[in-house]
C-alpha cells in the first residue's frame, strides 16, 4: 500500500500522537475476568493494546481492573499466580462499560453461579461483553448473548453446540458484534482490540498502537521507518543517499548545503524530490526524524531532558523543548509524567 505523500514522517510519528484537541472525557472503565488456568499470551496481549492505548494518547483511554474467581492470586496456563485487583464477588456491575472473560485451553467450562450473576446484572447497562478463548462460554451460559454471533476456541466449539444448540458460534479468528467481542485464542486477541479501540477512537490511535507493539527496540523502529520510505517504487537514487545520510546523523545534523553536495544535486531539485515523494522539505523532514528520535527516548528512557536534546541534535535544551510542544502538543517534561501516572496507575 503507498503512503499519501502529505504524510510523511508522521507516518512514524504517529506512534505517540500529537495531542488533539479533545473532550476530558472520562477513561472507559474495563473489568478483565480471569478464569483459573487463563491463557496469559491471550490476555497479556488484551491489556497490552488497552494499556498502550492509554500511552500513546493525550488522556487515559482506558482504566482497567482485573477480578479473580475466589482469590486475588489467579492461576495462568504457565502455572504462574497473577495478581488481580480484586475478587469477582466485588466487582459491581454498573461500575464497567466493557466487561471480559480470559478462559484458556484448561479453563473448566463447568456452570459458575457467581459468574453468571454478576454478567447477567450487568447486562442491564448495556457494557460491551467480551470473550477470550472459550471466554464466551460463560457469556452464553449467562443468556446475555443472545443471537449474537461469535466465537471460542476450535476444541471447545462442539461441546458448546450441544450445550447451546441455538448459540450463533461461528468459525472465524475474532468477531465483533453489536455489544459483544469474542476471539478464539492468543493469536486473535490483539486484533480484536485494536478493533475495539477503532470503533472507540479511531483509526490514528489504533495505527500508534500498532506502531509500539510491532516494534522491539529504539534503533530497529528507526531503521524500520527509513527502510520503509527508501523501499518506496519510484525513489531517486540522490534521495535514499540523503536519506540515508540523515538516518545515520541524528546527533550532529548535516547541513543542507552538505546533503546537496552528497546527493550531487542542486538545492532545488532536492527540494522538489523531497515535496514530490514526501510532501515535505529536506530541513522539515530532518527534524521530524530527529523529534521521533527524541520521542522514543522521552517516552522508553529515563535519560535526562538535556542528553536527549543533544543526543537528537538539537542547540540547546531550550529550542529543543520548544520544538517538541509545537510538534506533539505537550513538553517534553509533561510527556513523561503522564508516561510515569500510567505504568504506576
Amino acid at each position: 500500500m503507498t503512503a499519501k505523500p502529505h504524510c510523511s514522517v508522521q507516518l512514524s510519528n504517529r506512534v505517540y500522537m500529537p495531542k488533539q484537541a479533545e473532550p476530558s472525557a472520562p477513561a472507559m472503565p474495563v473489568a478483565i475476568i480471569l478464569l483459573e488456568n487463563f491463557s496469559m499470551m491471550a490476555f497479556s496481549a488484551a491489556l497490552d493494546a488497552l494499556v498502550t492505548a492509554n500511552l500513546v494518547s493525550s488522556r487515559p483511554l482506558y482504566n482497567v481492573r482485573t477480578f479473580g474467581r475466589q482469590s486475588k492470586l489467579v492461576r495462568s496456563d504457565l502455572g504462574i499466580d497473577i495478581a488481580v485487583d480484586e475478587q469477582l464477588e466485588g466487582l459491581e456491575p454498573t461500575l464497567y462499560r466493557a466487561i471480559i472473560v480470559c478462559g484458556g485451553y484448561r479453563v473448566s467450562l463447568a456452570a459458575d453461579t457467581v459468574l453468571k450473576k454478576k454478567l447477567q446484572a450487568a447486562a442491564r447497562n448495556k457494557p460491551v461483553f467480551g470473550g477470550i478463548w472459550n471466554g464466551a462460554y460463560h457469556l452464553i451460559n449467562a443468556g446475555v448473548l443472545g443471537n449474537q454471533r461469535f466465537t471460542l476456541h476450535p476444541d471447545n466449539r462442539e461441546s458448546l453446540k450441544e450445550r447451546f444448540p441455538s448459540a450463533n458460534v461461528v468459525r472465524a479468528p475474532y468477531v465483533i458484534d453489536e455489544g459483544f467481542m469474542s476471539c478464539a485464542g492468543p493469536h486473535s486477541a490483539l486484533p480484536m482490540m485494536l478493533q475495539f479501540i477503532r470503533r472507540e477512537h479511531g483509526r490514528e490511535c489504533v495505527q500508534a498502537v500498532e506502531d509500539v507493539l510491532n516494534r522491539d527496540r529504539l534503533d530497529e523502529e528507526q531503521d524500520m521507518f527509513i527502510a520503509s520510505v527508501t523501499s518506496r517504487p519510484g525513489l531517486p537514487p540522490s534521495l535514499k543517499t540523503v536519506l540515508e545520510i540523515m538516518e545515520n546523523n541524528i546527533e550532529d545534523p548535516v547541513s543542507l548545503d552538505e546533503l546537496v553536495g552528497y546527493a550531487s544535486v542542486s538545492r532545488r531539485v532536492l527540494e522538489r524530490a523531497f515535496m514530490k515523494h514526501l510532501g515535505t522539505s529536506p530541513s522539515r523532514f530532518y527534524q521530524e526524524l530527529r523529534l521521533t528520535k527524541a520521542r522514543q527516548l522521552v517516552m522508553q528512557s529515563d535519560e535526562e531532558m538535556a542528553n536527549i536534546a543533544v543526543a537528537c541534535g538539537f542547540s540547546s535544551l531550550s529550542h529543543f523543548r520548544h520544538c517538541y510542544r509545537a510538534y506533539f502538543g505537550v513538553p517534553p517534561g509533561q510527556a513523561r509524567k503522564e508516561r510515569n501516572l500510567i505504568y504506576t496507575s
